[in-house]
């Protein structure tokens, strides 16, 4: 997973063939399709700022949480294909931190302004980068450790 710096860099997407650079894109939308169908799921459809108490069900409770998981886990793959395990798991932990944000901090609100989906989008991203750079810093020392040895 690349940092802000890397990804604000010119030669970040240079240095992607094109399919790669899709994927990237896709990745990203999958993670605020996960914040989307979490305001649909919970009425703020209309104009998405004013809650509808009785919206009509978009998906149940369940399926909102199975596809923003399969969501989460193919944005951290289409991110990340070079480490896909890590990835995945990555991918699958921000997706479930985002939809839990996402439902709590819609749960209590009766209007939004659109930007506010960023809050949870935001801290609900989180866990999944820290896992991934921590587990890809331990790797690094780890190979490094190993090239020392032989």
């Amino acid at each position: 997973m690349a940092t802000v710096e890397e990804i604000l860099d010119d030669d970040f997407f240079e240095s992607k063939s094109k399919i790669e650079t899709i994927l990237f894109f896709v990745g990203c939308i999958s993670f605020i399709c996960c914040c989307t169908f979490v305001l649909i799921h919970m009425g703020f459809v209309d104009t998405m700022t004013n809650h509808n108490p009785n919206p009509k069900q978009f998906l149940t409770r369940n399926e909102l949480w199975l596809t923003n998981l399969i969501l989460g886990g193919l944005g951290g793959l289409f991110l990340c294909p070079r480490t896909p395990i890590l990835s995945i798991t990555s991918g699958l932990l921000s997706a479930t931190a985002i939809t839990g944000t996402t439902i709590f901090y819609l749960d209590w609100r009766t209007s939004i302004m659109v930007v506010e989906i960023i809050i949870p989008l935001g801290l609900g991203i989180i866990p999944g980068v820290i896992l991934y750079q921590k587990v890809m810093k331990r790797r690094k020392k780890d190979k490094i450790n190993i090239s020392n040895v032989g």
